[in-house]
Order: C-alpha cells, then sequence, then structure tokens
C-alpha cells in the first residue's frame, strides 16, 4: 500500500529569526540525533499550526498555461499544495512532486506537497518531467527514497537501528542511509521563535524539518515529494561497514519514468560503482 508523504516540520529556535531554509546541495545531510514519535509529529504539528477556533481564509494563485491564472481561496494552515492540484483536476494532483512557491514579498521557496500553506501567494506545480526545476524535484526525490529506505530497515531488521545520517547524492546517481549501530532488542510544519515547542528542540537545533511515514518519524534536510507512489523501481545496491557504521545505499526511478531492464540494469551498476 502507498503512503502519504504527510508535511515535514520545520521548527527554528529563538536563536535565529524566523527565515525560510533553503534546499541543501546533494549529499547535504539532516542529523537524526533524538528519537520522534508519531504521537510526536502530531503534537508538533497541531502546536505549530494551532490559531484558535477561527479559520482564516488566503488566496493561492496557480498560473494557467495560454491562459490567467486562477486563484482559489483555501484556509490558512491547513490547506496544502495537493488540496489544492485537486482543485485542478486527478492528474494534477497525482504527478505533481514539488511545489514551488512565490511569496507576496518576492522571495521563493519548494514546498512539499503536504505542507500547510499559510500565506496569499503564488503556486506552481512540478512534476518530475519539469526540467527547470530538474535539480530541486530530484534533490527531494532522492532525499524521499533515503526515508523509505530508513523505513524498511526499521520495519524488516530484527534488531533495532539508529540512523545517522541520510544521503541524497544525485550527482552520484545514488541515496543511501548510515546505521549508526545495531541494538540487541517517509507532513511539513513551519514555526516562528514565538512559539510553544519543547524546550529540548529548540537547544539542539536551530532548524529542525521532520517528515512522516507511517509510523516512522524522522528529521530531514528539505521538502519531500507528495507520496510514496510516486516510487517506482527501487534497489539496494551496496552495503557498505566501516568505523562503526553501515551504510546502505539504493537507486530508483520514479513510477512516471518507464525504462528497460537492460537500462535500469545499467543504472543499478552505475550507482554500484560510484557509492563509496
Amino acid at each position: 500500500m502507498w503512503r502519504r508523504l504527510p508535511t515535514y516540520c520545520k521548527i527554528y529556535s529563538s536563536l535565529r529569526s524566523l527565515v525560510t531554509s533553503p534546499v541543501p546541495n546533494e549529499g547535504i545531510y539532516c542529523s537524526t540525533e533524538f528519537n520522534l514519535s508519531p504521537e510526536l509529529f502530531d503534537d508538533i504539528r497541531k502546536r505549530v499550526y494551532s490559531q484558535g477556533r477561527s479559520i482564516q481564509k488566503i488566496v493561492i494563485s496557480v498560473p494557467e498555461k495560454d491562459e490567467p491564472s486562477k486563484n482559489y481561496l483555501m484556509n490558512r494552515n491547513i490547506s496544502t499544495p495537493h488540496h489544492c492540484a485537486k482543485h485542478i483536476n486527478r492528474s494534477v494532483a497525482s504527478n505533481s512532486a514539488l511545489s514551488f512557491i512565490s511569496n507576496v514579498d518576492n522571495t521563493t521557496i519548494y514546498h512539499s506537497m503536504n505542507e500547510p500553506l499559510e500565506a496569499d501567494c503564488t503556486l506552481e506545480f512540478l512534476d518530475f518531467n519539469n526540467e527547470k526545476h530538474a535539480k530541486e524535484v530530484n534533490t527531494a526525490y532522492w532525499r524521499s527514497c533515503a526515508v523509505v529506505l530508513a523505513y524498511t530497515l526499521s520495519q524488516g531488521l530484527r534488531e533495532p537501528i539508529k540512523i545517522k545520517r541520510y544521503h541524497d547524492e544525485v550527482k552520484k546517481s545514488y541515496f543511501a542511509v548510515d546505521i549508526n549501530q545495531l541494538e540487541s532488542q517517509l507532513s511539513t510544519v513551519k514555526t516562528s521563535n514565538s512559539s510553544p515547542l519543547p524546550l529540548f528542540y529548540l537547544k539542539l537545533y536551530f532548524s529542525v524539518c521532520i517528515c512522516r511515514l507511517g509510523s516512522f518519524v524522522t528529521t530531514v534536510s528539505g521538502p519531500v515529494i507528495a507520496s510514496t507512489n510516486q516510487i517506482g523501481r527501487f534497489t539496494i545496491v551496496k552495503v557498505l561497514e566501516t568505523s562503526g557504521v553501515v551504510r546502505v545505499a539504493g537507486v530508483s526511478l520514479p513510477s512516471v519514468q518507464q525504462t528497460s531492464s537492460y537500462v535500469w540494469q545499467t543504472i543499478v551498476k552505475n550507482a554500484e560503482d560510484r557509492c563509496i
């Protein structure tokens, strides 16, 4: 069964003013030092997006090809780009991997499809065939695959694991998960420094992004794709162990990008050779 990747959460400490966090370059990882539960994820999301009993409206402008932009009246901190896409048609909703937001103050940001919208903006939907934003879409896809791999390892291994790092090596054509050690026994949110959040978050991180996939909750370094249904071929290519860390590397293709078995094996071999 496929799963939607809920909005990832961005939590900023009181040591830093609220700014848009840029999407990191390939290979940049996010630490996963502390354990997170689904209940804690839901609690943080509720704290961040809480707006009392009132529901505020925002206007989302969506450019149309060869037509004037269409405006949609959505709910602030509730409606997501995915909700907006469903107002257009089912194809846009299912094929959009990421969204690109232009704010009224002329700032821009890449936004997860399941991350609630906070203010009036212009919204562009990005699919896997988008050439203009290919780098950002590829990075989000690789990052999401690493989360799915970590989720699979956490469910499939007999012993609990501790995820140390994620790698989204777009240029080297692989993603990977570093497991710190084996012990014996894949939605998004933004908040200002005045939001009531647990103190340990504020002490440990300037910025924290949290992603939930089923019962698996982890930190990530940027936006993720909309759903695991958008992931097609998926293979683990290599397992390396060094200095007490096990690196599990894989490669994948989006479900909309079909290829022959021969080409797929070439992709797998290339990823295996490049993974170090």
